[in-house]
């Protein structure tokens, strides 16, 4: 970051977490540990969203919404930095109320499948509309334009792309009220997208559950619309133009 000409970050969060972070780290180094460079790296140092690849999904979106029950989607990695677990968990209250939902669990496991996904799949499986990794993305397309909310419970997330994926194809977004989530929805979309805590969660699928026919994504299509690389790539250009002048 002290080399480069400048210094790039996803999101204001992203850079605040990084910066905020910088000094904590230096101070464990018993000496030259340089902290008056952080403001150097601070000055140089600027926000430029991903662009995404969401036109894609065009040719995928259906005229109408399949009939049936509230479909609930994940499209993360399987890794505990998005907590599965807290997903799971509403998902088990939810059965356990006997409200009728469908799953579209999607994103992959670098490692070895997690333990939260086999029970889940075990348990919610007559639940289950799709499990699993895939590989086309014909297919993953067709899913997300299927589903109608979209779930993080993460606690890291430098930007959000599954969830602007999600949005562009309808989805209404149920994000912790942390990370970069607060920034990417309009603040008119807070109350009902964004969840403080697990019981949050909760409340907002068993509301989406009950009230299928109230649940918009539409709305917020055009929130995500505006990373599409169609409207990102002059930001780009002129982002490395004016590295480029110095």
């Amino acid at each position: 970051a002290l080399a480069a000409e400048r210094v790039f970050f996803n999101s204001a969060f992203h850079r605040s977490a990084f910066l905020d972070e910088l000094p904590r780290l230096l101070k464990h180094f018993p000496d030259h540990n340089e902290l008056h460079t952080v403001d150097q790296i601070r000055a140089k140092s600027r926000v430029l969203p991903l662009g995404l690849s969401l036109k894609r999904f065009d040719t995928y979106r259906p005229d109408t919404r399949e009939p049936g029950p509230l479909r609930i989607l994940w499209n993360h990695r399987w890794e505990y930095d998005k907590r599965p677990s807290t997903f799971f968990k509403a998902l088990y209250a939810l059965q356990a109320q006997n409200v009728p939902f469908e799953i579209i669990v999607l994103g992959e496991s670098f490692r070895q499948q997690p333990e939260e996904f086999v029970e889940a799949k075990a348990r919610l499986a007559s639940h289950v509309r799709h499990f699993g990794y895939v590989k086309s993305p014909d297919t993953y397309a067709r899913l997300l334009w299927l589903a109608d909310v979209q779930v993080s419970c993460a606690i890291q997330d430098f930007f959000g792309a599954s969830t602007c994926e999600a949005m562009y194809c309808g989805c209404l977004p149920f994000l912790p009220n942390r990370l970069n989530y607060p920034s990417l929805i309009p603040a008119e979309f807070h109350e009902m997208c964004l969840y403080q805590d697990d019981r949050g969660l909760v409340e907002r699928l068993l509301w989406a559950c009950h009230n299928v026919e109230a649940v918009d994504g539409e709305s917020l299509h055009e929130v995500a619309a505006r990373y599409d690389w169609a409207n990102m790539i002059g930001r780009y250009d002129s982002a490395l133009a004016d590295v480029k002048r110095g």
